[in-house]
């Protein structure tokens, strides 16, 4: 697995290089023009726009994020509905509602494995929350179902540095989000063939959850079946 390092560095070099292009490829006198462009969407976008506009074509339909100068924040019309939160610091990196950071170059991909990510699951326009019960997920991701909040804190157990102050604020802040409507993902839940069961991805959920107040949480299932992890409908 590439480090996040290694990953930010070959993509750097290669907004280098793209940067680079942009003199060979419009000349000196848009130099301005071009700069501005850079700075709002990023060198790759501006490049594949360039060389779009020169090949007689018409422009493509937006496909980078773009600045809502009231709230700081960026949107997608490829993804109407999700907020992407930009990282400070790091240019073309966001942050989604569950916390995880994407890059997007052409596409957005997460910045610890560098796998392309979906996105749409995180529309804040279509979700919903179990007329209050839940925090606001998205139905078509929810291949399992929406569980009692306390029967799957007494399946499983917590992690151990979820009480730390930073991890305390970050629950904090989802809860926040959940409040003004964010869309979070389904927590994963497993069960392994020992019969125990363990919380592979969603802790700081069921955190923010519990400072909500909410009782049901949406709940996809996963399985250890001869040794291999497989997603399931049910438990069996």
């Amino acid at each position: 697995m590439l480090r996040k390092t290694e990953i930010r560095n070959t993509r750097k070099r290669n907004d280098e290089t793209k940067s680079s292009d942009f003199q060979h490829t419009i000349g000196p006198s848009n130099t301005h023009f071009i700069a501005q462009l850079q700075k709002q969407y990023g060198n790759a976008a501006t490049l594949r726009l360039i060389q779009t506009k020169m090949s007689g074509n018409n422009p493509p339909v937006q496909r980078f994020p773009v600045k809502n100068q009231e709230t700081g924040k960026y949107a997608d019309s490829n993804y109407k509905g999700v907020v992407l939160e930009p990282v400070e610091g790091e240019s073309d990196t966001y942050m989604l509602p569950d916390g995880k950071k994407v890059m997007w170059d052409g596409d957005y991909y997460d910045c610890t494995s560098n796998v392309k990510v979906d996105i749409s699951g995180y529309d804040s326009t279509s979700g919903d929350d179990a007329g209050g019960e839940s925090y606001k997920y998205n139905p078509a991701l929810l291949q399992g179902e929406l569980m009692s909040l306390s029967e799957v804190i007494g399946l499983v157990s917590m992690r151990s540095d979820i009480d730390t102050e930073q991890e305390k604020g970050k629950s904090g802040k989802y809860a926040e989000d959940m409040k003004r409507g964010a869309m979070f993902p389904p927590i994963k839940l497993t069960k392994y063939e020992d019969g125990t069961y363990g919380l592979s991805d969603g802790n700081h959920r069921i955190e923010a959850a519990l400072i909500n107040k909410y009782t049901r949480i949406p709940v996809n299932f996963f399985q250890e079946i001869n040794g291999e992890i497989k997603p399931v409908k049910s438990f069996v």
